[in-house]
């Protein structure tokens, strides 16, 4: 089969949009992969091809928050992604890694 960015670009535009675990979002970007596959003048007839459904575990997210301890103790508050996991109920202490990304826009430098 031959590669056609045309269409793989088309389908990546099809798909920009968030889709997060256990949300209608997902299904709708899964029947349009079965749709796509469905498509092909080669997908053979006699392989059955479906949406698989499965348990996951799930949360909703009630408050989030970020608390730096060194060199200084200050507390943010952030928003958490949904479905991600939960953190046991006394927190996580890890090291940050803070990266800022510098973009170069019209000729003109600056930070994203």
């Amino acid at each position: 089969m031959e590669v056609n960015a045309k269409r793989a670009f088309e389908l990546l535009n099809k798909l920009s949009f968030e889709r997060v675990s256990c949300t209608a979002e997902e299904t709708r970007t899964a029947e349009a992969l079965l749709a796509e596959i469905d498509s092909f003048t080669w997908a053979r007839s006699d392989i059955q091809r479906e949406i698989e459904v499965f348990k996951a575990s799930t949360g909703t997210v009630t408050a989030a928050r970020l608390i730096v301890t060194e060199p200084y103790e200050k507390e943010y508050p952030v928003t958490a992604y949904l479905r991600s996991d939960s953190t046991p109920d006394d927190g996580l202490e890890l090291e940050l890694v803070y990266v800022r990304i510098r973009c170069v826009i019209r000729s003109q430098s600056q930070y994203c």
